[in-house]
């Protein structure tokens, strides 16, 4: 009996960027010190008009939310305030956290780093002192990495004006976007910390145990179990904590990694390669991780033990939830397994999930049928234009747009009946103007399979107020939809650049490229179509 299924891994549309973030110059900001670590709700980066600059500020979650800072701030500029007339650049926020160092301050500190300077002093947010801080051997070995000294660090320990401080964007921001320059610098950052012998790769799996923590979100509580099953089958234990910063990037540049889902797998985005499992208490991947995989070359499966294989136990001192596994051996094979595969797919990569036999085919003379989509409970599916979230409704109003379905063949292009052609936010899937799925028809109803994950879009009914997510693993009353026919003569717009590029390719296999990568209809062909294009040019 399978023990592990693999994780769904949120979209990441919109959220990984090209380059750099763009560098701002503000004036008579004020610096409010951070005074009480992850729970202080009033430092920050203020305008002199009190505002929190938010381009600034700590967010989390996705969509973004602001994680404890307030949005403004009672301090002044008085005139007889401190105030630092230098030209000072600002470095981020500093906590005796490894995982929120590289999240919080690195995001920030990749400017200092593409343009070195050991003579600019640069401005942080910490509630340590920069004694504590290079007495932190993990904290005092980055720096060194940087090339940033103990005399450049500024933190002052009251409210002070900055007259002119340079703010470079975040490179990254906690579950929310990155940008590929942050990938870069930390890459140079590894080339920094680790000799040549250091980077030989090994088949040896390696462990990251989590026993030395004390505190964290989750605990596994049999650790112990499953760390012995492991290592009877030649596995590598190794405690992070209780290596420096060099020996762990080593081992991710060096092993197939194996380990539950935390801060220390954040040591891959200084390495160039990257090949593990991650082992996840429930089938949330929190989006950091495939963030931060998108910006250089990992191969991470995110795993869960199944719900049967799993209980929930009353969690220890320091510990928010906690759970132990029925049988250790069972996921340590199960690991081994899962491992394996991924390192041979990467030799010989996998077909889609879904069997090529069934993909539909594009085949000239198809004829576009345009439907209205309704769930299977017969309630309209609609997007609401302000959130661009796609919905059951049971009542309408003048935000809400009818989600057509253009139907060629097996396929449906899904979007707006908007001449806009606004996107799309299903959750599970790409936010993009147009979304392609594969037909399934049963009778009067039809169900709707994701072309690359092989998974089943869902409808909850309106009265629950959920979003449609494409998560689906059986075709229930949640997955199915029926389809009603519908004219759309009036069509304007891109809608109608749309219907007029699908027919002339459907017509003749050929469209003007640029007009249909611009609307998004190229992206929607080209995720259901190419897997078959490709095996025919083979």
């Amino acid at each position: 009996m399978m023990t592990l299924v693999d994780c769904p891994i949120p979209a990441l549309q919109g959220s990984v960027f090209p380059g750099q973030p763009e560098v701002q110059i503000r004036r008579n900001v004020i610096y409010v010190p951070r005074a009480d670590g992850g729970r202080d709700t009033a430092f920050g980066l203020f305008s002199e008009t009190g505002r929190q600059i938010l381009d600034h500020a700590l967010f989390s979650n996705y969509p973004q939310t602001v994680k404890s800072q307030g949005l403004t701030t009672s301090l002044t500029t008085s005139s007889h305030r401190l105030r630092l007339k230098e030209r000072i650049i600002y470095g981020g926020v500093i906590g005796n956290h490894y995982g929120h160092f590289i999240t919080e301050c690195l995001g920030v500190l990749v400017y200092c780093l593409q343009n070195p300077d050991p003579e600019r002093h640069i401005l942080f947010h910490s509630d340590m002192t920069v004694g504590e801080i290079f007495a932190t051997p993990w904290m005092a070995e980055l720096f060194s990495y940087c090339g940033i000294k103990a005399e450049q660090i500024l933190i002052p320990h009251l409210p002070v004006i900055v007259e002119e401080l340079l703010l470079p964007g975040q490179a990254f921001s906690e579950d929310g976007f990155i940008y590929e320059t942050y990938g870069k610098i930390c890459r140079q950052i590894g080339e920094r910390a680790l000799p040549q012998e250091m980077r030989e790769r090994k088949v040896q799996p390696v462990y990251l145990s989590r026993a030395a923590l004390k505190t964290g979100s989750r605990q596994l509580v049999n650790e112990d179990a499953l760390i012995k099953a492991l290592e009877q089958r030649g596995v590598k234990i190794v405690v992070p904590e209780q290596l420096s910063v060099r020996e762990q990037i080593s081992l991710f540049a060096c092993h197939p990694i194996i380990g539950l889902m935390g801060s220390a797998w954040h040591t891959a985005i200084f390495t160039d390669y990257v090949r593990g499992v991650a082992l996840c208490f429930d089938d949330h991947v929190y989006r950091s991780f495939p963030l931060m995989d998108a910006v250089h070359d990992a191969r991470v499966a995110y795993v869960q033990v199944k719900p049967s294989g799993q209980t929930y136990v009353p969690s220890p001192h320091g510990f928010h939830e906690a759970c132990m596994f029925e049988k250790p051996e069972d996921v340590a094979n199960a690991l081994l397994v899962r491992l394996a595969q991924l390192m041979r797919e990467e030799k010989h990569p996998p077909a889609p999930r879904v069997s090529r036999a069934m993909l539909p085919t594009p085949s000239l003379g198809e004829r576009i049928g345009i439907f209205k989509l309704y769930s299977g409970l017969g309630e309209p599916v609609m997007l609401h234009t302000a959130s661009e979230i796609v919905s059951c409704c049971g009542s309408t109003n003048r935000w809400h747009v009818p989600i057509l379905a253009l139907i060629v063949g097996d396929v449906a292009f899904l979007c707006a009946e908007d001449d806009c052609l606004p996107c799309l936010d299903i959750v599970h899937d790409e936010r993009e103007p147009l979304l392609s799925y594969r037909i399934l028809r049963e009778g009067e109803r039809v169900s709707l399979q994701h072309p690359k994950t092989g998974l089943w879009l869902k409808a909850p009914p309106a009265h629950m107020g959920l979003p449609l997510h494409s998560d689906g693993t059986e075709r229930l009353d949640w997955e199915q939809f029926t389809l009603q026919p519908h004219n759309v003569t009036w069509a304007r717009g891109r809608l109608q650049q749309v219907l007029t590029l699908l027919g002339h390719k459907c017509r003749s296999g050929t469209w003007d490229e640029q007009s249909a990568h611009q609307t998004g209809l190229a992206a929607a062909w080209h995720r259901m179509f190419h897997e078959v294009e490709e095996t025919s040019r083979d």
